[in-house]
């Protein structure tokens, strides 16, 4: 019998895989690992749709459109921001935050289980510049950490936005989770 966890902590393992969608297909670079993993927190984007007919709630259906949420970091270094950020470095070696934005990603990442790891992987994700903010170093030297606004909007081509694994994952698709983007293999397509 496969056992599933029963409770998850521990966020971890953030790996960022830059896309670039041609317009037919997807392909994504990388993977970027993303050290200093704080929070995630993530809401469901899309309304519920309702039609009333006949007096009553006729239809409804779920409207997912992806999620938004926060993703609450270490320090981002340079390799990084120069991708989600569109930073860029001068020839004196400093960091500029240029005009021109930021590229999309797949978002790797994983929760501890009392049983196994579950790793998952947003397809889509734009980041938000963080807000800046420091204070001064008190007895107990509190580290700051950056808290980024992300959007995991769909695939375009599968129409999914996040896939996890659980208990009756195959070992294959575990273990390759971070060198590539898991795609999903369907015998009919997402609707």
């Amino acid at each position: 019998m496969v056992q599933d966890n029963k409770v998850m902590y521990g966020l971890k393992n953030v790996t960022l895989f830059p896309l670039t969608d041609d317009g037919t297909k997807i392909t994504y670079d990388g993977p970027i690992k993303f050290r200093g993993a704080v929070s995630l927190g993530l809401d469901p984007e899309g309304d519920k749709i309702e039609f009333e007919a006949d007096n009553t709630t006729y239809y409804t259906a779920d409207n997912n459109q992806g999620f938004s949420g926060k993703l609450e970091m270490a320090l981002m270094p340079f390799e990084v921001s120069s991708v989600v950020l569109g930073d860029v470095r001068d020839t004196n070696g400093v960091i500029l935050q240029s005009m021109k934005a930021g590229q999309a990603v797949a978002m790797a990442f994983e929760f501890d289980g009392d049983v196994k790891a579950v790793r998952h992987v947003l397809y889509n994700v734009t980041f938000s510049r963080p807000s800046e903010n420091g204070e001064t170093r008190g007895k107990k030297g509190d580290v700051k950490s950056s808290e980024f606004e992300i959007v995991a909007a769909l695939h375009p081509y599968f129409n999914v936005a996040k896939s996890k694994t659980d208990a009756t994952t195959n070992d294959t698709a575990y273990q390759s989770w971070y060198t590539k983007v898991y795609e999903p293999v369907l015998t009919a397509p997402a609707k």
